[in-house]
């Protein structure tokens, strides 16, 4: 109940604080750029809706939900001192349910819909995100018209027409942005923590940030074609996340580039073309925007499709540990990369779990692979970043250390066997089941030409002698 009601008071003033923005965000009287609390409301909707499925509680949750909305706008709507009247501020509030209230059925359409639920279909979720705000733009729209056919308005047309453009544009930049932002904030704290050296990689994405507010702050509308190509180019090489930030702010600035270009004194635009031209601006640049989305989500699961199927191929399905055949090459390549550098050394630990055959006849097959899954999971705890493991056959195991001395592998060897011995495996139905492993270690330098077959050899000669003398030890090649 507790966690419910804070997610209500994060709506109201989440929903709250962007209308306020809003509000403020306007360069002309007459001119709105942006009302993002529609889409915000929206995105909420979507995530604190309830899982489970009694149709009762649902109806009063999103009821409440729509409620709460309402009264944030209006609280924000009525602290904006505009010269608008009260009862015009709640009507004009009212017209925004119009717009996420449909927009949230149509969602609950999409999501369940199995033409957008196809494997096939790759773009499914940037149209599960846009297609809802089209519906809720019209539907808001239309209840505007309404509104004005019922008190004898005149240019009803015109003004439906700049509600609908507004309300769309609006959704399309901002609905991947915030439906996505608990990923997008991890990932940008991930960057930052990570510190310089990350945010080197990412100089591009700032220049262009750079490049996009000189153009607001400097140049003409002219620029907006230069603004959108490298926008499409980072469409095609970065990730969904990055571009959905990207066309988020390129959009807000060149909303608010355009509107106050047309502003500017002694342009000579007169009310009636200055929104018609705003309107063909706002829906043109939110098509631009929702096919640069497509076309980023369709690459990156291309990308997330093509990684699954090289790890597929490159790894052991039970243990996710390296094959032999990725194992030696990726070995291979990193001393390729090392030769001319320093004559670095590589530790080899070749790692059998002790009596594995004893396991599988007393526990069964499905003990062992669990045994096995639990064994890799527990060297990569003690393993470096860099270190290269790779299920070799059955139950044995090898680990590349790169730059570590035979003492210090000595040390790593013992550390594992040790961690081992103490960390027993749950066994569905029985008690904890512990096992140990033996281990045995080889060196070699890349950049002298010396054979790692070799070394994996010498590695496997120095586990027979600890298991000769008794398992659960560690020996160095050469065996003493």
């Amino acid at each position: 109940m507790c966690r419910y009601l804070v997610r209500l008071c994060v709506l109201f003033f989440a929903v709250y604080l962007v209308s306020d923005w809003g509000l403020n965000f306007r360069p002309g009287n007459n001119v709105s750029l942006f009302w993002p609390a529609n889409v915000l409301a929206f995105s909420l909707f979507i995530h604190f809706r309830l899982r489970r499925r009694h149709v009762g509680r649902q109806l009063l949750h999103n009821a409440l939900l729509t409620v709460i909305s309402y009264s944030a706008m209006l609280v924000a709507a009525l602290s904006f001192e505009d010269g608008s009247g009260i009862e015009q501020k709640v009507i004009y509030c009212a017209f925004n349910i119009g717009f996420y209230l449909p927009a949230w059925l149509c969602f609950i359409y999409c999501f369940h819909s199995r033409f957008l639920q196809r494997s096939t279909f790759t773009g499914n979720a940037v149209l599960v995100m846009t297609i809802p705000v089209v519906a809720g733009a019209f539907c808001s729209a239309a209840v505007f018209g309404l509104w004005l056919w019922a008190t004898n308005s005149a240019d009803i047309y015109q003004l439906m027409r700049g509600w609908f453009s507004e309300q769309l544009s609006t959704g399309i930049i901002f609905v991947c942005f915030f439906i996505r932002f608990k990923a997008i904030f991890r990932t940008v704290r991930r960057q930052l923590h990570r510190g310089w050296q990350q945010l080197r990689q990412q100089v591009l994405v700032i220049v262009f940030l750079v490049f996009v507010l000189l153009c607001v702050l400097f140049s003409g509308t002219e620029m907006v074609a230069l603004i959108l190509f490298p926008l499409a180019w980072f469409a095609l090489r970065y990730s969904f996340k990055t571009t959905v930030v990207l066309c988020m702010l390129t959009g807000v600035a060149l909303n608010y580039l355009y509107a106050v270009r047309l502003l500017e004194p002694g342009t000579g635009v007169t009310q009636a073309d200055l929104d018609a031209m705003l309107n063909a601006f706002r829906l043109n640049l939110s098509i631009l925007i929702m096919a640069i989305l497509m076309v980023s989500r369709v690459v990156s699961a291309n990308k997330i499709l093509l990684k699954r199927i090289e790890s597929g191929s490159s790894r052991d399905v039970l243990s996710g540990a390296l094959n032999r055949r990725a194992f030696l090459a990726q070995l291979s390549r990193l001393c390729t990369e090392r030769e001319g550098l320093a004559h670095r050394e590589v530790a080899i630990l070749f790692l059998d779990i002790d009596n594995f055959k004893k396991i599988n006849d007393i526990y069964g097959h499905s003990t062992g692979d669990d045994v096995i899954r639990h064994f890799v999971a527990l060297l990569k705890k003690q393993m470096r970043q860099n270190d290269l493991i790779c299920r070799w056959g059955g139950e044995e195991f090898i680990i590349a250390a790169l730059d570590l001395s035979p003492p210090d592998a000595l040390l790593l060897g013992e550390r594992l066997r040790a961690w081992v011995a103490l960390t027993p495996v749950k066994v569905p139905g029985a008690a904890p089941l512990s096992f140990t492993t033996s281990v045995g270690i080889s060196a070699f330098r890349c950049g002298l030409g010396e054979n790692i077959h070799l070394a994996i050899n010498r590695a496997d000669e120095a586990l027979y002698e600890a298991k000769k003398q008794g398992r659960n030890r560690v020996k160095m090649y050469p065996p003493s």
